[in-house]
C-alpha cells in the first residue's frame, strides 16, 4: 500500500480503495457526483428480455440488450439482426468487390407543409449524391495486408480508376518493404500485358497517369508489420472535399486518401490496434461556404449520413464515433495580424475519427456479450467489434449514464490524445482522494492537479529518457487527466516491504467519469508533456492592450515594449547576417531557429523526397555537412533567402516580441500551504539566461512579477503578484507554484484557467512590471437570455430508445455530431470583440465586459453543451451594440496612413507594427537581398569573388564528368557511354518539364513540386548502366557501376552494388546531370541527384579538413541522432576569434547553454527552439 502524502485534505488515514463506499468524480462546473466503488459496481441482475428498436431507428448489425432507464449494466455487443444466422453459424461475408448501393438511413417523416416540392427534390438530390463516394474494393485485393490495400486504393482514387474493373491478381511482392515500387511497376505495365483492353472505355491507360506521392521512407514497411514504429503509430488519413461546383449530379464529395504517416499513439490505438482507426477531414456540412448552405435540411442530411452509417474503404467497414473542429477553432487568430476577412474565406473543416467494425477476413465474435477483443490480437486475425463495444470499454457507459451525453461524448477525446505510455500502476498504488482542496468560499483550489511520489518521478525519467527527474508531468490515467507534481514531502524511502514507494493520487476535479481502473491500460500513466528547462518567451499580442490599459504611465509602457521589439529584431537580423560569415555560423543559426527533432524521431532518419531531404532546413544541414559554403553556392543562397524571407513575413504577420525576462511556465498549486495568497514560487533547473539582456537567474525572490494566460480578454487576466522563494518547495523547478490559499484560485483569475496543463506567461522585466497595476476581477454579466445549455443525460437517451443501449449510443453520436458541427462562434465573437475594442480604444468598458464573458463561455461550448446560434448572436449585437459592425483594425491591413498621427494617438499594436516593426524588417530584407544577390543591381559591377554566386556552377561537381569526357576523346566505350547517358537525362528533363495536368478537368490542380519529384525520381533511379542498353565489356562495367553481370548478387547487395548511392556510375550520372542542367533547372538537378552531389563535394574538399580531419561515414539512423552542439560552436568560434586577434586560444571557458539535444515531449508556447 503506498504511503499517503502528508497533507491536511482528509482527517482519516490512508484510503482503502476497496473498503470506502463512495468517492467523487468531477463534472467540471457541476456539483461533485458520488460514484460507487468497483466492488459495488454491476451488482444489479442483468435483464434478459430484449427490446427491439423500431425499424426506422434500429441501427444495422447492432442491437442493444433490453434495459430500462434504471439499468446498472448495459450490453453493447454487435448482435445479429433476427434475419441473420446465429453466431454458431457464421453469416456470409460481404462481397466488397461487388458494387452496391450505400445505405441511406431512414429520414424522419416530413409533413407536406414543412417543405416545398422544390426543396424536397433538392434533398433527394443530396441523398443521391451521397452515394458512390467510396470506391469499390476489388476482390483481387482480399488477400492483401491493409497497408497494401490502402496504397493501392490511393492510386486508384488519385487516377480516378475503378480498380474493381481491372483484371489483376494480388502479387505477394507488394507486401515487401519495396512493395510500393512493385505496385507502381505492375500498374504501369498493366496495359502492356492486356493490350486488347486499352480501347475499352471502362479502363484507363495507367502508363500516362501520374501517381500520388509515396509515404515517407520506411513507413510502408512498418505498416506491413504492426502499424507501430519506435513508439509511434502509422496513421491513415483521408479527406472529403466538395466536388467541383459545375458537377451537380455526381458524388457530393471527392475522396482524397493521404499517404501513410507516423504519429504518437493514443490509448485507443494501443488497446485495439492503430490499423482499426481512420481519420477523415471533411468540409463542415454547416459551413456558410458549403455548396449546399442554402438548401434547407441539406446539412442535417449529410450529418445523418456521416454519423449513422458504416463507410466502406480499403476492405473495411468504418463507423464514425468522434468529431472535432479541424479549422478555425484551433486557429490562433489572436497571434496573427492577418485581416479577419482572409480567414473567413477558409471553409471550416471537421476531423472525423472512425473505427473498423468489420472487414475482409475479420473473424466472427464469440456470443459472449461481455467479449472484448484480445489486446494481443494481430492485424491478420482481427475480430468483428462494434463502436458501441469499443466506447463502452473506454467510458464504462453503464456506470456513467447520468452524465450529460454531450459531456460524455467530449470525454472520448481522452482516449484519442496523443501520448507516450510510461508507467503501469497496480490498483493499490492509487490514492483516489474523496475531496478537492476547497476554499472557504467553496471554490476548488487545485482544479486538475494531483501528486506523485519521488519513485514515480524517477521511473518517469527513465521511461521517457529525460536528463533529470521531472518536477511535473501532464498526462492521463484512467478517467483522470491533468498535471501531476512531485510530492515535496516524499523523501524516497522504501516501504516496509523494502519496495520503492510508487504511488499516484487523483482528485475529483481530475476524474472525468467513473472508472474501475481494472484494465492495465487504464492504470497506465500516459504522458503528454513534461516540465523542462525554460527559455525566454514571446509576448502574446492579446496581452498588449491589457498591458497598456493597466499601465500607470502608458507612454512609458509603450516605449518599453517598442524598445524590446527593436532589440529583438536587431538580434534576429544580426543572427541572419552572421549566418553567412562561415558554414559553422550558418549551422549555429539553423540549429537555433529550426527544429527538426520531431520529424527525425518520427521517421528514425531524415525523411527524403527524391534525392534531397523533404524540408529546406534539412537540405541546408546536409549540404553544410558535405562541405558547401553558403555564400559560394547559389542554390543554398536562394534557399536561405527564402527561409529568411519566410521568417520576415512571419515577423510582419505575427510580430513576435521576445521579452528576455519572461517565460511560459506550467501552473501548479502549493499542496503544502506555505505560499500565501498573492505570492508565487518559481525556481529554475539551470541558469536562466535572458535572451535580450546580459542577465541570468537561478530563482526569483523578493520581486514582483506578472502572470497571465492566453487568451486574455479581461484586464484582470494579467495579475501582478510577488515572487518569493520557499525552501520547502526547492525540488519543484521550471514550474510556477500558485497558492492554495484565498477564496479564488489564482489560475481561475487568469481567464478561467486551471491546473490541468495550462501555461502561464510569467514576466519579471521590472520596467514592465513596476508600471503595471492590477484590476479587480469583474462580475460576470447575465447572458442567460442568449445562451442555453443542452443537459440531456445518456440515461434519458436510453429511455427515448425504449432501453436499447446500442440505439442510444448511435443517437448520442448523431446528436453530438450535429452539435459539434454547428457554426463555430468562438472565432466570430473573438474577432468582433477585437474590432469593437479597437474602434472604441477601450478594453475595460461594458461592451468589452459583455463580449469577454461571452467568448469565455464559448471556449467550453462543446463540453458544456452551450447552444449559441446565429440568431442569438444577431440579437445580442442588436441589443447591446445596435448591430454596429466595426471595420478591421489597421494592424490587420497594410494601411500606412499614419504619417501625421502622433505616436501616442495610435493603437499600441498599430504603433509597434507600423512605426517599429515593418520599417526595420523592410530595411533589413532589402539589405539582405542586395547582399545575397550581387548582380541584382545593374549599376553594380561584379567582382571575381561574386562570380560563384552569379550562377549555380561549381567546378567540384563537374570534375568527374570532365574526367570521363576527357577519356571519351580516346575511348569509344566511354564516348558511347556518355552519349547514351546524356540522351537518357535529356529525356528525363523533358518529362520533368511536362506538368501532369488534365486540361479538360478544371478541378485538377497543377501538381506540386513534391508530387513532380515523386513522379520523376523513380525514372532517374532507373537510369543504370544496364538500362542504357550499350555494349560494354564486363571489366569496364564493373569498374563503372560496381556490378559484375556474371556474378550472382545476394539480396543484401554491397557498397558497390547500390546504383542510387555512391557507385562510380551513380556519381557520374549526378555529375553529368549537373554539368548540363545546373543553370537550366537547378531545382531539377538537386531534386534528382542531391545525395550524390553532396558526396562529390565532400570528396573534392575532403570535408574542408584544413585542421587535418578526415571524412566521416554515417548511417541514416545515426545521422538523425546527430545534433547541433551549440556549446561546441560557441567555444570553437570563441577560440577562432581569439586566434585571429592574437589572443590566447588554447583554453576557452565552459559556456553554458542548450546543446541542441535536450528533450521535451511536446510543443511549447512561442519562443522555444529545440535546436535540431
Amino acid at each position: 500500500m503506498p504511503v499517503r502524502p502528508r497533507h491536511s485534505i482528509t482527517s482519516n488515514g490512508s484510503t482503502d480503495y476497496h473498503s470506502v463506499e463512495e468517492i467523487v468524480i468531477s463534472s467540471d462546473d457541476d456539483e461533485p457526483v458520488p460514484i460507487a466503488r468497483p466492488s459495488a459496481l454491476n451488482t444489479t441482475p442483468r435483464r434478459t428480455q430484449q427490446a427491439v428498436a423500431p425499424p426506422s431507428t434500429r441501427p444495422q448489425n447492432l442491437q442493444g440488450c433490453s434495459t430500462t432507464p434504471a439499468i446498472k449494466k448495459t450490453c453493447f455487443t454487435a448482435a445479429p439482426l433476427p434475419t441473420t444466422p446465429s453466431r454458431a453459424q457464421a453469416p456470409p461475408r460481404r462481397q466488397f468487390a461487388t458494387p452496391r448501393t450505400p445505405r441511406t438511413p431512414a429520414r424522419p417523416p416530413v409533413t407536406p407543409s414543412s417543405r416545398t416540392p422544390t426543396s424536397a427534390a433538392t434533398i433527394a438530390t443530396i441523398h443521391k449524391r451521397l452515394q458512390g463516394i467510396w470506391p469499390t474494393f476489388p476482390g483481387w485485393l482480399h488477400e492483401a495486408p491493409l497497408a497494401v490495400a490502402w496504397e493501392m486504393m490511393r492510386i486508384g482514387v488519385h487516377c480516378k480508376v475503378d480498380l474493381n474493373a481491372l483484371d489483376m491478381h494480388y502479387n505477394p511482392e507488394w507486401a515487401t518493404p519495396r512493395g510500393i515500387e512493385k505496385m507502381w511497376e505492375d500498374l504501369k505495365a498493366y496495359d502492356k500485358e492486356y493490350p486488347l483492353m486499352v480501347n475499352d472505355d471502362s479502363l484507363v491507360d495507367l502508363r500516362f497517369k501520374s501517381f500520388p506521392a509515396k509515404p515517407a521512407d520506411g513507413i510502408f514497411a512498418e505498416a506491413l508489420k504492426s502499424f507501430e514504429f519506435a513508439g509511434n503509430t502509422v496513421v491513415m488519413v483521408a479527406s472529403l472535399d466538395y466536388a467541383h461546383p459545375k458537377d451537380t449530379t455526381g458524388p457530393l464529395f471527392v475522396l482524397d486518401m493521404k499517404p501513410l504517416k507516423l504519429e504518437k499513439g493514443c490509448r485507443l490505438t494501443r488497446r485495439f490496434g492503430a490499423d482499426r482507426f481512420l481519420e477523415i477531414l471533411i468540409a463542415s456540412p454547416t459551413s456558410y461556404a458549403a455548396q449546399h448552405a442554402k438548401i434547407p435540411g441539406a446539412s442535417e442530411a449529410i450529418i445523418h449520413w456521416l454519423s449513422l452509417n458504416q463507410h466502406p474503404l480499403a476492405g473495411r467497414e468504418w463507423r464514425p464515433f468522434y468529431t472535432k473542429s479541424a479549422g478555425f477553432r484551433n486557429h490562433k487568430t489572436d497571434d496573427t495580424l492577418l485581416p479577419a476577412s482572409q480567414a473567413a474565406k477558409k471553409v471550416q473543416s471537421e476531423r472525423i475519427h472512425l473505427f473498423a467494425e468489420d472487414g475482409v477476413n475479420f473473424k466472427a465474435a464469440p456470443p459472449d456479450q461481455d467479449f472484448v477483443v484480445p489486446v494481443d490480437e494481430t492485424m491478420e486475425s482481427r475480430t468483428r467489434f462494434s463502436v458501441m463495444q469499443m466506447l463502452n470499454w473506454l467510458l464504462q457507459i453503464d456506470s456513467n449514464m447520468d452524465q450529460p451525453y454531450l459531456k460524455l461524448f467530449s470525454r472520448i477525446s481522452l482516449g484519442l490524445t496523443k501520448t507516450t505510455p510510461a508507467i503501469t500502476f497496480r490498483q493499490d498504488q492509487f490514492i483516489h482522494q474523496e475531496k478537492d482542496l476547497v476554499s472557504p468560499a467553496g471554490n476548488v483550489m487545485n482544479d486538475g492537479i494531483g501528486r506523485m511520489s519521488l519513485a514515480t518521478a524517477r521511473r518517469l525519467r527513465d521511461a521517457l529518457g529525460l536528463p533529470d527527474i521531472p518536477s511535473a508531468v501532464q498526462g492521463r490515467i484512467g478517467s483522470a487527466k491533468g498535471m501531476w507534481i512531485r510530492d515535496v514531502d516524499d523523501d524516497g524511502c522504501l516501504t516496509e516491504d523494502g519496495e520503492e514507494n510508487f504511488w499516484i493520487e487523483t482528485f475529483p476535479s481530475q476524474r472525468k467519469w467513473i472508472c474501475d481502473f481494472e484494465d492495465p491500460l487504464k492504470r497506465t500513466l500516459e504522458v503528454k508533456d513534461v516540465s523542462r528547462e525554460l527559455s525566454s518567451g514571446n509576448l502574446n499580442l492579446q496581452f498588449l492592450p491589457v498591458l497598456e490599459d493597466r499601465a500607470i504611465d502608458r507612454d512609458k509602457m509603450r516605449k518599453a515594449l517598442g524598445d524590446r521589439l527593436r532589440r529583438d529584431l536587431a538580434r534576429e537580423f544580426e543572427a541572419q547576417d552572421n549566418a553567412f560569415t562561415s558554414p559553422i555560423h550558418f549551422k549555429q543559426w539553423l540549429g537555433q531557429h529550426f527544429s527538426t527533432r520531431k520529424r527525425r524521431v518520427a521517421h528514425g532518419h531524415v525523411a527524403m523526397i527524391g534525392g534531397m531531404p523533404e524540408s529546406k532546413e534539412e537540405e541546408m544541414h546536409m549540404m553544410l555537412d558535405s562541405g558547401f559554403v553558403p555564400k559560394d553556392c547559389k542554390y543554398m543562397t536562394e534557399a536561405t533567402l527564402k527561409l529568411q524571407q519566410n521568417m520576415c513575413d512571419e515577423l510582419r504577420t505575427k510580430m513576435k516580441i521576445t521579452v528576455g525576462c519572461s517565460a511560459y511556465v506550467y501552473m501548479c498549486v502549493d499542496f503544502t500551504g506555505k505560499v500565501p495568497e498573492g505570492e508565487v514560487h518559481l525556481a529554475f533547473s539551470n541558469k536562466f539566461r535572458a535572451e535580450d539582456q546580459d542577465l541570468s537567474f537561478t530563482l526569483l525572490t523578493g520581486c514582483d512579477v506578472l502572470v497571465a494566460r492566453a487568451p486574455a480578454h479581461f484586464p484582470s487576466d494579467v495579475q501582478r503578484v510577488k515572487a518569493v522563494f520557499r525552501p520547502e518547495l526547492h525540488v519543484l523547478r521550471d514550474v510556477i507554484i500558485f497558492p492554495a490559499k484565498g477564496n479564488v484560485a489564482l489560475a481561475d483569475k487568469l481567464s478561467g484557467g486551471d491546473y490541468d496543463g495550462d501555461l502561464a506567461w510569467v514576466c519579471w522585466d521590472q520596467e514592465i512590471v513596476e508600471n503595471f497595476e492590477n484590476a479587480e476581477v469583474p462580475e460576470q454579466p447575465d447572458l442567460s437570455k442568449y445562451i442555453t445549455k443542452e443537459k440531456t443525460t445518456f440515461r434519458e437517451l436510453v429511455a427515448e430508445k425504449n432501453g436499447a443501449a446500442g440505439a442510444a449510443m448511435l443517437e448520442m453520436i448523431k446528436k453530438s455530431f450535429q452539435f459539434a458541427m454547428l457554426p463555430d462562434f468562438l472565432g466570430i465573437c473573438t474577432n468582433y470583440k477585437e474590432k469593437l475594442c479597437y474602434h472604441r480604444r477601450n478594453v475595460n468598458d461594458d461592451a468589452a465586459l459583455i463580449l469577454s464573458s461571452l467568448v469565455g463561455q464559448l471556449v467550453d461550448a462543446s463540453k458544456q453543451g452551450i447552444i449559441f446560434t446565429n440568431e442569438t448572436w444577431r440579437r445580442l449585437q442588436k441589443d447591446c451594440f445596435q448591430s454596429f459592425q466595426p471595420p478591421d483594425p489597421a494592424y490587420k491591413t497594410e494601411n500606412w496612413d499614419f504619417l501625421n498621427v502622433p505616436d501616442e494617438a495610435m493603437h499600441i499594436i498599430d504603433y509597434l507594427k507600423f512605426r517599429v516593426g515593418i520599417p526595420a524588417i523592410t530595411h533589413h530584407l532589402n539589405a539582405l537581398k542586395a547582399k545575397l544577390n550581387p548582380d541584382a543591381s545593374p549599376r553594380k559591377s561584379l567582382t571575381p569573388s561574386d562570380e560563384p554566386r552569379r550562377n549555380h556552377y561549381d567546378p567540384d561537381l563537374t570534375k568527374l564528368y570532365n574526367n570521363f569526357d576527357e577519356l571519351a576523346k580516346s575511348s569509344t566505350t566511354f564516348k558511347v557511354l556518355l552519349a547514351a547517358l546524356k540522351a537518357s537525362l535529356a529525356a528525363l528533363f523533358e518529362a520533368w518539364q511536362t506538368n501532369q495536368r488534365n486540361p479538360t478537368d478544371p478541378s485538377q490542380k497543377v501538381e506540386s513540386f513534391n508530387t513532380r519529384v515523386a513522379r520523376i525520381y523513380p525514372a532517374y533511379q532507373a537510369i543504370t548502366l544496364k538500362s542504357l542498353d550499350i555494349k560494354i565489356n564486363p571489366t569496364t562495367a564493373f569498374l563503372v557501376s560496381g556490378v559484375n553481370p556474371a556474378a550472382h548478387q545476394d539480396s543484401r547487395g554491397s557498397y558497390l552494388v547500390n546504383p542510387d548511392d555512391s557507385s562510380t556510375f551513380a556519381l557520374l550520372k549526378a555529375s553529368t546531370l549537373f554539368r548540363w542542367y545546373y543553370n537550366r533547372s537547378p531545382s531539377f538537378v538537386w531534386a534528382m541527384a542531391g545525395r550524390q552531389l553532396c558526396v562529390l563535394k565532400a570528396l573534392a574538399t575532403n570535408g574542408g579538413s584544413a585542421t587535418g580531419g578526415h571524412l566521416s561515414v554515417v548511417v541514416p539512423s545515426m545521422y538523425a541522432a546527430m545534433g547541433t552542439d551549440q556549446k561546441y560552436i560557441k567555444q570553437y568560434l570563441a577560440r577562432r576569434e581569439g586566434d585571429a586577434n592574437g589572443r590566447l586560444g588554447g583554453w576557452v571557458e565552459e559556456i553554458e547553454g542548450d546543446d541542441g539535444l535536450g528533450g521535451g515531449l511536446g510543443q511549447r508556447e512561442p519562443g522555444e527552439y529545440d535546436g535540431y
